[in-house]
């Protein structure tokens, strides 16, 4: 019963932000919401934030997003496993190719916001492409419309209620700077800019979370050749090797996985210093493995490893001076059980046998978790927490779900779907889904 206008700053509809681009998986803290009650998944994101998610928020996200999945399959949407992992078994298809650089047009996130776009169109609903909101419009406390920077210049759209989804701020330089790391690629949307959380930030919201991201571990030469992101990742190489910082320290427990390997080399003080370090062994084992293998794609595009006949040569090498002792004491842990500092999980591999290697790494950010913090309806709320009048966010603009010492992840498509049904219909309600209402 609303009337609906889309302000897309792309200057094509649908657009170009992240879900388009993914690949388009849906699952709900790595679990099938299909498969699940709510309070499995409302106890699984409490769990993987440690706190940091807010319970309201939790609960909405939890209870919806099976629905959010079933809507989403009732706009066109063709879900099939991909994988092993429970995580994969909700994934939009046709599946894009398992090839180098990050082709999307055609696969199966593409084709639904596509569809998506033009039945609502089709429906009644109004969209203007190439409108990038800046500045939003109050009347008293309440949020009554948008300015948006367009060809023609600045345009103000007068409305019920305003709904922020940009995607986050990815790619904004500047504010992952600021709460995330100097140095990074992005492995997102480059039109994901943070609009929505510096406009509410300018009202007076409230944005939590802001220094977590879900993020991945990259070579390092991706920061400048787009054909080594997303693929070849390091991380099977990673797994059972060596993390350290540009002194030749280890930063992390580098069993605990991809994101939070990244996440440590975010927050490491030399972010762009960081390399894994490993044996022949793990080369010509762990690192040939996936359908896009570090070895031998990562060298074939150019990517920097370097190699030595002995740890102190390679210590030598990369300039790392605290690099024989710490490969020692990491040895001393894997064949005697020593212990280590930071402590190591999972299954480790000793670097003894010649050639050794070293692969410079960076951080790619594909989404930042933090945001404007909303409650269990979508509502934007201001620094006391309470809720702004009008004023709405869902997937990346929003904050509140996600984050957390262990970088915690509901999945994107989870999270944006979910809120973006759930803060609908809470301003339906509100506006009482009058025909009359935008």
């Amino acid at each position: 019963g609303l009337n609906a206008l889309v302000l897309e700053k792309h200057p094509e509809a649908p657009g170009l932000g992240n879900g388009r681009i993914s690949g388009g998986m849906f699952h709900s803290a790595y679990k099938d919401p299909r498969s699940h009650s709510p309070e499995e998944l409302f106890e699984a994101i409490m769990a993987k934030t440690d706190g940091h998610t807010r319970e309201d928020v939790a609960r909405t996200w939890a209870g919806n997003s099976r629905r959010a999945l079933e809507f989403l399959e009732a706009e066109g949407a063709s879900f099939e496993r991909y994988g092993p992992d429970e995580y994969m078994t909700n994934v939009l298809t046709p599946f894009a190719p398992s090839v180098l650089g990050q082709p999307w047009e055609g696969a199966g996130p593409d084709r639904l916001l596509s569809g998506m776009s033009r039945r609502y169109r089709e429906g009644g609903g109004e969209l203007e492409a190439g409108a990038r909101a800046v500045e939003l419009v109050r009347e008293g406390d309440a949020v009554v419309g948008v300015v948006a920077q367009t060809a023609a210049g600045r345009k103000e759209y007068r409305a019920k209620a305003v709904l922020l989804c940009d995607g986050g701020f990815q790619a904004n330089p500047e504010l992952v700077h600021k709460f995330i790391t100097p140095i990074y690629v992005l492995r997102g949307s480059p039109n994901d800019t943070g609009d929505a959380l510096l406009m509410g930030l300018a009202i007076g919201a409230k944005a939590v979370n802001l220094a977590w991201s879900y993020c991945h571990c990259q070579v390092r030469e991706a920061l400048s050749n787009r054909r080594l992101w997303p693929s070849p990742g390091p991380q099977s190489a990673i797994d059972v090797s060596v993390l350290v910082n540009g002194r030749g320290e280890r930063i992390t427990d580098e069993g605990l996985g991809n994101q939070r390997n990244a996440d440590a080399i975010a927050k490491s003080d030399t972010p762009g210093e960081c390399w894994a370090v490993f044996d022949s062994r793990v080369w010509e084992g762990e690192a040939r493995q996936g359908k896009l293998p570090l070895n031998p794609l990562a060298l074939e595009e150019g990517a920097t490893i370097v190699t030595a006949g002995s740890i102190a040569e390679l210590a030598r090498k990369t300039l790392l001076p605290g690099l024989v002792e710490t490969l020692e004491a990491f040895n001393r842990h894997c064949l005697e059980g020593a212990p280590i500092e930071p402590t190591r999980t999972g299954r480790a591999v000793a670097v003894q046998q010649p050639p050794f290697y070293a692969l410079p790494l960076v951080t790619g950010i594909t989404f930042t978790m933090g945001g404007l913090l909303v409650n269990g309806g979508g509502q934007v709320l201001d620094v006391r927490e309470q809720p702004v009048p009008g004023l709405y966010a869902a997937g990346g603009s929003m904050g509140g779900l996600q984050g957390g010492p262990r970088s915690g992840y509901s999945g994107g498509w989870s999270e944006a779907a979910t809120f973006g049904l759930a803060s609908v219909e809470h301003l339906a309600a509100g506006l009482g889904a009058s025909s009359a209402a935008r």
